[in-house]
């Protein structure tokens, strides 16, 4: 989200449920959200998939962690599951464990309708309110504010897996191709070309063709050639280098698939698209869990550094 420009006010559980999609990128299902705030104001949005009971006192370590990292004082969890009996006592362990932040509400939602843990009152009917979070009207400002949502985490997950089956096999000849093409040239050229390519990407409205895949993601084997293109991702140009590596990403096979993914990973976090930059993480990782970039993804990922540490480290060398 460019929460810069960017303001949905929530004032009930019905708005948050509805927002939650748009700050995670997809609907949830059998999950723990946890939304961070700090002065009434969400700082960081956390989803975790949906432990057992008895695994609350490590995630209730990991909430007061992050809580702690990012300043928040206040907090409100929400447990998303069909299965409500387990659902709801991992919700009051966690609630018991931070007491200590101020838990502006625990809800409950099997999908359809949610419940208030924290609500004693006549107001929150026993069986549930009902809800539709596509249709409610902080659904309608973060689509009119331009936020995406995808129908669930698989659907994000396909974002990120490469080209249709039917493609593979001419899309690898292609690849193949380029790599005896391009390894004739020195590493100037390589470098340059690849700043060409990029810049001539961003600029056009139009997806980059299959060719132009293929030479980037080869260049790009090459860390020196690859750091080239890391170096002109910036938070002001995020959303359209972001376009162009996930056009990459979708067109380009094995064994080129590495740098792509990671440059298209950290170009969601600059834009603080966090479920997809996961999305490539976990791709990366299980491709080539050595891949160092990779690995520095997934540890930015872990400590949940805010988008705002690359552009300090990007002024502070030019």
């Amino acid at each position: 989200m460019t929460a810069a420009s960017t303001r949905i006010r929530l004032s009930r559980p019905a708005d948050v449920l509805g927002m939650v999609p748009y700050l995670v990128g997809f609907h949830p299902d059998e999950s723990i959200v946890a939304l961070l705030l700090k002065s009434g104001t969400v700082v960081l949005t956390m989803r975790v998939n949906m432990p057992p009971p008895e695994e609350a006192t490590k995630l209730a370590a990991d909430i007061a962690a992050l809580c702690d990292q990012h300043g928040a004082d206040a907090l409100v969890i929400i447990g998303y599951s069909v299965h409500a009996e387990p659902s709801r006592e991992l919700l009051m362990a966690l609630a018991n464990q931070l007491h200590s932040y101020a838990l502006k509400d625990l809800l409950y939602t099997d999908g359809h309708r949610w419940w208030s843990l924290m609500c004693t009152a006549t107001c929150c009917p026993a069986d549930g309110e009902p809800y539709d979070p596509s249709s409610s009207s902080v659904a309608a400002e973060a689509v009119y504010a331009g936020l995406g949502v995808r129908a669930d985490r698989r659907a994000l997950e396909s974002e990120v897996s490469g080209p249709p089956d039917e493609d593979r096999d001419g899309l690898h000849r292609l690849a193949q191709q380029e790599s005896v093409t391009l390894h004739r040239s020195n590493l100037p050229a390589r470098c340059a070309l690849m700043r060409t390519l990029v810049e001539s990407g961003l600029a056009s409205a139009d997806p980059v063709d299959d060719s132009t895949c293929a030479r980037m993601a080869v260049l790009a084997t090459d860390v020196r050639v690859r750091d080239v293109a890391w170096s002109m991702i910036s938070w002001e140009q995020g959303e359209h280098h972001l376009r162009l590596w996930a056009r990459v990403v979708s067109r380009i096979t094995a064994p080129f698939e590495a740098a792509p993914l990671c440059l298209m990973g950290f170009c969601a976090w600059v834009c603080g698209h966090g479920a997809m930059m996961n999305c490539c993480i976990e791709r990366v990782l299980e491709i080539d869990p050595t891949y160092s970039m990779g690995q520095l993804l997934d540890k930015i990922s872990r400590a949940a550094l805010p988008p705002t540490v690359w552009d300090e480290f990007v002024v502070k060398c030019p």
